[in-house]
């Protein structure tokens, strides 16, 4: 039988833990504020990855990512507030 430390080589620190369920809880609201947002087609949305206050996504057309940008501020303001805490500071769309 293998012994457990063999097996686990890599300690699981709490901090790494809590880093992240926060990216998975900022994404989970992410793609939820998207739908919200921009409900004609939010399939063309999605989340990348959220790492450092900065919230990447890929949109399914240059103008969509446009249209995110330009509604940056905006989209940021409500992630944070569904969120109560200033997690997400950027967002980089992309095509």
């Amino acid at each position: 039988m293998e012994h457990i430390a063999r097996l686990l080589p890599k300690k699981l620190h709490k901090e790494d833990v809590l880093r992240q369920v926060r990216a998975a809880t900022v994404i989970r609201v992410a793609k939820e504020t998207a739908k919200e947002m921009f409900s004609d087609d939010e399939s063309q949305i999605r989340v990348r990855s959220f790492r450092n206050g900065l919230l990447a996504l890929a949109c399914g057309s240059a103008v969509r990512a446009l249209e995110v940008m330009r509604r940056e501020k905006e989209f940021v303001r409500r992630v944070n507030a569904r969120l109560a805490l200033p997690e997400v500071a950027r967002v980089r769309a992309t095509a």
